[in-house]
């Protein structure tokens, strides 16, 4: 948790800002298991990648609904 490796004021208040949001919203812009993902520095881009080898891009704007901005495949170079 943010509040205990950094005990600061801002810490804390993100704690309890992000205490008030949903508990779980359901993304649908994914078939299978997601492994990995990020967001963007201003919270309002989720970034996340799965066993589909997808990548997906959701704003998070409004958590409740969040909407897909995109979903673009994955390719991984084969080894030589």
């Amino acid at each position: 948790m943010a509040s205990c490796t950094a005990p600061t004021a801002e810490a804390r208040e993100a704690l309890m800002d992000a205490s008030a949001l949903p508990a779980v919203t359901r993304i649908l812009a994914f078939r299978g298991v997601v492994q990995a993902a990020v967001l963007s520095s201003d919270g309002h881009t989720l970034a996340a990648g799965g066993l589909d080898h997808q990548v997906a891009l959701c704003d998070l704007r409004d958590p409740q609904r969040p909407p897909p901005l995109g979903v673009a495949p994955v390719t991984f170079p084969r080894p030589e």
